[in-house]
């Protein structure tokens, strides 16, 4: 049986590496981003949480494209080999005046040493990890005011999970139980939603990149087998999918 999605992996960036190799996901996010600008609405943020960072690429073009005025950034990333790529990419696009905190550790351990308010918390597919959705929005509360933002993505095809049975694992729908939890703790939320696109080569997954797919440190090459057989894929080989963007204004 597959660990839980909630265990951190301890070299999540080999695998992470391997899944962004065979995905658009890096470019789709970015398109995204650039078509939606004025939905995300973040040219007056001054400062900015980002939870799971990973590699930094999309904290670092919201920086460089859509914060000119950001003052402070912080991230929370627990593996050391994304952390190592995130720091100079994000100093790189921070603008002079800023300042960046980094903690390599989980939201668990970094959360109560973060210091608010915050204008904009980003939580790029990162929520399948999270065993409790209302217990990390509650613990954020203290650290937004009113106009913050959380910056939720999340896969939407269930599909993509289910061939290879992974116990325990979030799937994208379990962002309307995200969008619940936060109307009932800001009954004056406002709410945008974006889907995009995004597509994944089946042909070259292996057991790295299954991991990051199926978000379980607990996997092997019987799954990788399970994954390719039962997989629905297009004329072109191709796994198509859908992200889910929802911008919370509380």
């Amino acid at each position: 049986m597959a660990s839980h999605p909630t265990q951190v992996f301890s070299n999540y960036n080999a695998p992470w590496t391997k899944f962004r190799d065979i995905s658009n996901e890096k470019q789709t996010f970015l398109q995204c981003f650039e078509k939606h600008a004025a939905d995300l609405d973040l040219q007056d943020t001054l400062t900015c949480l980002s939870i799971g960072a990973g590699c930094g690429e999309s904290d670092a073009f919201l920086i460089s494209q859509q914060m000119p005025r950001l003052l402070r950034y912080i991230a929370v990333e627990p593996d050391r080999g994304n952390v190592q790529e995130l720091v100079p990419r994000i100093l790189e696009a921070m603008p002079t005046e800023g300042n960046a905190e980094f903690y390599c550790a989980s939201i668990d351990d970094a959360i109560e040493h973060i210091q608010g308010p915050v204008d904009v918390v980003l939580l790029f597919e990162v929520m399948y990890y999270i065993a409790d959705y209302s217990a990390l929005f509650k613990r954020l509360q203290r650290l937004l005011t009113t106009g913050s933002k959380i910056i939720v993505s999340m896969v939407n095809e269930a599909d993509i999970f289910k061939p290879v049975g992974i116990q325990h694992l979030k799937y994208g729908s379990d962002i309307a139980n995200v969008q619940v939890i936060m109307r009932d703790l800001y009954p004056c939320l406002k709410l945008k939603e974006v889907s995009f696109d995004n597509h994944i080569d089946v042909s070259k997954i292996n057991v790295s990149s299954l991991k990051v797919i199926t978000a379980s440190t607990n996997v092997d090459e019987n799954d990788v087998t399970a994954f390719k057989s039962k997989v629905k894929i297009n004329e072109n080989g191709m796994l198509e999918y859908q992200i889910d963007l929802d911008v919370f204004t509380v």
